[in-house]
């Protein structure tokens, strides 16, 4: 049968094909089979034999009362061609073999009817709302998209397909939605730029589809992570140099990812300052003027030249850059203790200075300096430094004022950090810490300072600097002032403020 008129987009409801047998002889000695299959034979020659004979697609039982009525059998709807001809081949299995008046042959009126729908224009094309391009902390997020819906139509309820891909021709759809019935659907999309459509269909025809709808796209941009910028006062005077950086962020495809860094003395950025332009480096270095507090933040963009999506600000960052004062301050003897035989003398220093006298004997403001025994403290009051100020040098002087103390031989003098309290907590040697600094004392050092270098993280900025000195003599100790040295003694701290 030639059903080639068939519109291609049609949906082929049903497909009957009718029979009319004109007379019994074939019937003769009882029933027959007939039954319809289908075929790829094409003419003449291939029907010298059954082998391009396909399945079965229907069958009928035909008796003698039979004769003079159509016979109706039901093709499978797939097998009717809408842009050829439709083949099918015809075998009749006779029960007790066959015997008529025109031997072998039985006459038939035969037709095809099919029956089909065609799209009547009321099947329309799905209108997107365009979706905005979006931005994310981390590696993707959850998209909701939107279209208009078709109409109702024959009581049939439309359903849509959705495509999502990171090629504007759809050459490899990463993402579907497979004939919802919503007019919206949310999918998890990885950071980049994005192309989208939807077709629609009616649940009553679905071999029936709309066309595509035209596509939109839109971009899902990673927002930086800014590295926190220290506050600084090593720089100056009048500008410092910084560089400001953030974490790198991946090329979508087909895209150049960029940066664009905004600073400003307003935390609100009202007025910015500076600004980088677009840049592809994940950091930004400038010089920024001191004395000033400053905010600093960073957006991407997803590039072509094409296309650019933009993500928001990330959360901006704060700091302060100051010029450094560079101070050296030499800090006299707040306190000193000496102990002497399990007990202590508590002394004051009346008169702080550099030059104050350290010496054992019936003067009330002397640093008293044991010999051999491990209790002798000292004590300055560092707390003008100030918690904001950066030590970069701490050095301990002592001068040995008499070579007594030196009388037999070389002295190691220690000093120890310590923890201790006045007055009763440096009874004993209990509190002292970690060795800071070591000198070995000659005879040929008396009268000259002394220098010990104080690891710097040893200075209390905000309170007192405590010490314990340790005096190792390698011989024993004799002096004509027994167990006491005098020293001038003080403590010299650098640092910028």
């Amino acid at each position: 049968f030639d059903t080639s008129s068939i519109p291609t987009g049609a949906l082929i409801t049903s497909a009957k094909l009718y029979l009319d047998f004109d007379n019994d002889d074939y019937l003769w000695d009882g029933d027959a089979i007939t039954e319809v299959h289908a075929s790829t034979w094409t003419a003449p020659a291939t029907l010298s034999t059954f082998s391009n004979v396909g399945a079965l697609l229907a069958s009928q039982t035909v008796r003698r009362q039979d004769v003079g009525t159509m016979i109706v059998l039901d093709i499978p709807v797939g097998n009717i061609n809408k842009t050829g001809t439709t083949n099918f081949a015809l075998k009749n299995n006779h029960e007790n073999g066959c015997w008529n008046t025109d031997p072998g042959y039985q006459k038939a009126t035969s037709y095809l009817e099919v029956e089909y729908a065609v799209d009547d224009g009321s099947l329309s094309v799905p209108i997107l709302v365009a979706e905005p391009d979006a931005s994310t902390t981390g590696t993707s997020m959850n998209v909701q998209l939107q279209w208009n819906g078709v109409a109702i139509v024959d009581g049939c309820s439309p359903e849509y397909y959705v495509e999502v891909d990171d090629d504007p021709a759809f050459g490899s759809v990463n993402y579907t939605l497979n004939w919802i019935t919503a007019t919206n659907g949310t999918i998890n999309l990885p950071a980049g730029a994005w192309y989208w459509r939807v077709k629609a269909r009616h649940d009553g025809h679905p071999a029936i589809e709309s066309d595509w709808s035209a596509s939109d796209a839109f971009f899902i941009v990673t927002i930086p992570t800014l590295t926190a910028e220290p506050d600084s006062s090593e720089c100056g005077p009048g500008t410092c140099l910084i560089t400001l950086d953030w974490n790198a962020i991946a090329d979508p495809p087909g895209y150049q990812t960029q940066y664009y860094v905004q600073i400003d003395n307003d935390a609100n950025f009202g007025s910015v300052d500076y600004n980088s332009g677009w840049i592809t480096d994940n950091f930004y270095e400038l010089d920024l003027p001191t004395n000033t507090t400053w905010n600093w933040r960073v957006k991407t963009r997803y590039y072509s030249a094409s296309a650019s999506g933009e993500s928001a600000y990330a959360t901006a960052d704060q700091f302060v850059l100051w010029d450094g004062l560079n101070m050296t301050t030499n800090f006299p003897i707040t306190y000193s203790a000496v102990v002497t035989a399990g007990d202590f003398d508590w002394l004051s220093n009346q008169n702080p200075g550099q030059d104050t006298i350290l010496y054992a004997g019936p003067f009330l403001d002397d640093y008293e300096y044991e010999c051999g025994a491990d209790r002798s403290f000292l004590m300055f009051d560092t707390a003008s430094i100030g918690a904001g100020a950066t030590i970069t040098s701490a050095k301990l002087y002592l001068k040995f004022q008499t070579a007594d103390y030196l009388w037999d031989g070389d002295a190691i003098t220690e000093v120890h950090a310590s923890t201790w309290t006045a007055p009763a907590a440096y009874s004993t040697f209990s509190n002292v810490g970690a060795i800071l600094a070591s000198k070995t004392v000659r005879r040929q050092d008396v009268g000259t300072m002394i220098v010990l270098n104080i690891p710097v993280g040893n200075i209390s900025k905000t309170s007192t600097t405590k010490f314990a000195l340790k005096n190792n003599h390698e011989n024993g100790c004799w002096n004509t002032d027994p167990g006491y040295q005098k020293a001038t003694s003080y403590l010299e701290v650098e640092y910028t403020q």
